[in-house]
């Protein structure tokens, strides 16, 4: 935003260097991202006040004129001048030669030469706004106020310098002078001096002029007007003029330069309606009807579509809602009555608007960052004052102030504890005090000393909590200003009872598995939660208020089908590697309750999938081996290494993954997650059934109620040889892997014990399957001979034979 310089000073004494005041206003946030300073380069001298005294033609050039100018102190020049808008009696900006001026032909500062112009000689020039650097309008010269004393320098009644402010969306209050001038008067310790805005109404009351009707009160939660006669239109006088071009506007006339004036001011769009071009004496907002009509004052003829916003009289559209108003209640130099609009308009109906029309104005960026609705009634009472004072109209009594929800701003307790807390270093109530009143701040009640409570400022909807105050406070003295001191508060430990430790853990033990973690949006579409029955029937998944895509609209229940779209979208520009991934994110899912109030449940949870290749190919019947379910089970054994609980597995039915190819994951008999392959319609559905997928699926908050990272203690490695044997066995397939692995792992000279390989084919009888188990055969305490090994290997295919009846395949 283009701030002036000499606006604010109508606000806040200023007697800071502007340089040092721009390094202020950025220290504290408010980023000053370039200083335009007009006038600088101007000579007192060579750039004064002149008055027309006469105007002749050109005797060689029919669009040229011969001005005899008065330029105080008895001093009188000839010059010719092209511009259309010159007239006797004029009060202009004239440069004699020598004058530094910029020139529109080479975009450049240059010095201003005498010239022979069709046979007359020129020493000098009348001036436009755009060859005085403040503003961009060549169309004519810059016509000066009666009350302006021909022979004052140039410099004495326009130079200034402009901010250029570059602002985040969080702070819209700064997107007004007022707003800026409160941040001054706190840097620099001052008081504001409030603009005026008490005005004499006339006989008329506003009651019986005009009503309003809101029909959409959630996007139009507040609407203000007010009813101006025997108004004049004419051009706005120079001090209005000058604010404007110098803050990047366009004077166009008084009536609307004084609404973007006080929009600018306060930061409160407004918008003026021709009264006599409305139909009946109602004012309606309402959402646009379907294909409906409105040409807007940018002379484009817009569709409109629900759930736009219009402001309507009763029979038809009349300006956008908060955006832009129609040309056929345009102000105009025969409007004699005016209906004065200050309104709050929801966000993101604004938003949404205007990114469909692809219509951008002042007046949507400053609704879009959501300003406070209790802005309307102080601008549209200011914006009253300025017309009646200036364009010579009478307001009626009265305002109308429409507030489907008012509310009251809540107030915040403050206490030099907390502040002691947050910033590291005691600060006194008084202290704390003396900085945010001049923010604009309102003390409410102060029951101690060092507590109090306060008001947030009207324009502030950034302000909500204590830590904000606090924020405010420190910006304002100045982080460079607080002491550097010790920690307020201890750092909190991580004990390994921490659920958060407990994660981590998991995170780098799914990493050091060679898995590779991913994070995808937690937006998701109707067909996919349905495609994997993520909740059940009768409930309802979270939807979201405003999508940005209406087609996915809805949050995920579940973190499947985000890792088998990740899954997919790495197969397809790579067909040959063996994929690895994982996802630790929130899932939301509805209660079950019928409750209005009630909220969505968020869990936790972890899912993993691996699919082709397998990275590892030391088994002796392999060459390239896909990656199959006891991989998959592999690492889940890995990540629980560390953490406290006995991991176990159950045979189970999942509807997503294959029978006979999922199993249930038990810690400490709870139930924490499942294990599976993937079916084949759903493979196909993603693209992947070029090899098998298989998911690992854990509820992390289950694991967190009964896992607690365990202490790692350093055991001294075997000093003795491992040996290892594979045993094929032949079992029912109700008897699981993971049954055989605990059986073995009882012998206790077996260090370790894994499947390597199993199979199902017509040598193996009917309802069984042979697996081959490695096992390494280790001592702590020598080396263990061939009898040794061999004694231990009958006795666990005898273990196996008693406990599940099953016999060694080669035997």
């Amino acid at each position: 935003m283009k701030i002036p310089l000499s606006w604010l000073r109508n606000y806040v004494e200023i007697d800071s260097e502007v340089t040092d005041l721009a390094h202020s206003l950025t220290m504290a946030g408010l980023e000053v991202g370039s200083i335009e300073h007009i006038g600088d380069k101007w000579d007192s001298d060579s750039l004064v006040v002149a008055q027309v005294i006469q105007l002749e033609p050109h005797p060689n050039a029919d669009r040229l004129r011969l001005p005899t100018l008065d330029l105080g102190k008895g001093e009188k020049a000839k010059v010719v001048c092209g511009a259309p808008n010159l007239k006797v009696g004029q009060k202009i900006v004239f440069a004699k030669e020598g004058a530094t001026l910029f020139n529109p032909r080479s975009r450049k500062q240059e010095i201003l030469k005498g010239a022979n112009i069709r046979g007359i000689e020129s020493k000098g020039m009348v001036c436009s706004a755009l060859e005085l650097g403040i503003g961009e309008d060549d169309g004519g010269i810059l016509v000066l106020d009666d009350e302006c004393v021909t022979g004052t320098p140039a410099k004495d009644l326009l130079s200034d310098s402009i901010f250029d402010t570059e602002l985040t969306p969080n702070r819209p209050d700064c997107l007004s002078i007022i707003g800026t001038a409160y941040e001054i008067a706190a840097l620099l310790g001052k008081n504001i001096t409030e603009p005026e805005s008490s005005y004499q109404s006339g006989d008329t009351k506003i009651d019986d002029r005009i009503k309003i009707s809101i029909q959409d009160p959630l996007n139009c939660p507040r609407y203000t007007g007010s009813f101006i006669e025997n108004v004049t239109v004419a051009p706005s006088p120079l001090w209005l003029q000058d604010v404007l071009v110098k803050s990047g506007h366009r004077p166009i006339n008084n009536i609307v330069d004084i609404t973007n004036y006080v929009m600018l001011e306060y930061g409160q769009p407004l918008h003026a309606f021709d009264f006599n071009k409305l139909e009946g004496d109602e004012i309606i907002v309402r959402q646009a009807s379907e294909s409906e009509l409105l040409q807007t004052l940018d002379s484009q003829r817009r569709t409109l579509t629900p759930p736009m916003l219009v402001i309507a009289d009763i029979s038809k559209p009349i300006g956008l809602a908060g955006i832009i108003g129609g040309v056929n209640t345009e102000i105009d130099e025969d409007t004699t009555d005016i209906f004065l609009e200050a309104a709050n308009f929801n966000a993101a109906n604004t938003r949404a608007t205007r990114s469909v029309l692809g219509l951008n104005t002042e007046a949507s960026y400053r609704f879009e960052r959501d300003i406070r609705h209790e802005l309307a009634p102080i601008a549209l009472k200011r914006a009253t004052y300025l017309i009646s004072q200036w364009c010579g109209g009478i307001p009626a009594e009265g305002i109308i102030d429409t507030f489907s929800a008012p509310y009251h701003i809540k107030t915040i307790e403050i206490t030099e504890a907390r502040f002691e807390k947050i910033l590291g270093v005691p600060v006194a109530m008084k202290d704390i005090w003396n900085i945010i009143k001049r923010l604009g701040f309102e003390k409410i009640e102060e029951d101690v000393p060092q507590v109090i409570n306060v008001s947030p400022p009207i324009w502030r909807s950034d302000i909500s909590i204590q830590d904000d105050i606090i924020e405010e406070y420190a910006r304002i003295y100045g982080y460079d200003n607080l002491p550097t001191s010790p920690l307020a508060s201890p750092i909190p430990s991580q004990g390994s009872e921490n659920p958060q430790a407990v994660r981590e853990h998991m995170r780098d033990r799914l990493v050091s598995a060679g898995m590779n973690e991913t994070i995808s949006y937690s937006i998701t579409d109707l067909e996919t939660i349905n495609l994997f029955d993520s909740i059940s029937s009768d409930q309802q998944p979270i939807s979201i208020a405003n999508p940005l895509d209406v087609s996915k609209k809805y949050l995920r229940p579940t973190l499947v089908p985000n890792v088998l779209e990740t899954l997919s979208r790495n197969r397809r520009t790579d067909q040959q590697t063996g994929l690895r991934i994982f996802e630790i994110g929130r899932v939301f899912l509805p209660l079950q309750t019928d409750e209005i109030d009630s909220m969505p449940v968020e869990k936790e949870e972890i899912v993993g999938a691996i699919t082709g290749f397998s990275a590892s190919t030391d088994f002796w019947l392999e060459s390239d081996r896909l990656m199959d379910f006891f991989d998959a089970k592999g690492i889940v054994e890995h990540i629980f290494r560390g953490l406290s609980g006995a991991l176990s597995f159950a045979k189970s039915d999942g509807t997503i993954y294959e029978t006979g190819k999922t199993a249930d994951i038990f810690l400490n008999e709870v139930l924490i997650g499942h294990i599976g392959e993937l079916k084949s319609d759903l493979s196909e559905f993603y693209d992947l059934s070029a090899s098998p997928v298989v998911i690992f699926h854990l509820f992390l908050e289950a694991i967190q109620t009964v896992a607690q990272v365990q202490s790692v203690n350093y055991s001294e490695p075997s000093r003795y040889p491992s040996s290892f044997r594979d045993l094929a066995l032949i079992s029912s397939k109700e008897v699981d892997s993971e049954s055989i692995v605990s059986t073995i792992m009882k012998n206790k000279l077996v260090a370790d014990s894994f499947p390597i390989d199993k199979y199902e084919g017509a040598e193996v009888p009917g309802g069984k399957y042979s697996l081959t188990m490695r096992i390494v055969f280790q001592s702590n305490e020598k080396t263990l001979s061939a009898k040794e090994i061999d004694r231990a290997h009958v006795q666990i295919i005898k273990s196996l034979e008693h406990q599940y009846k099953i016999s060694e395949r080669y035997s």
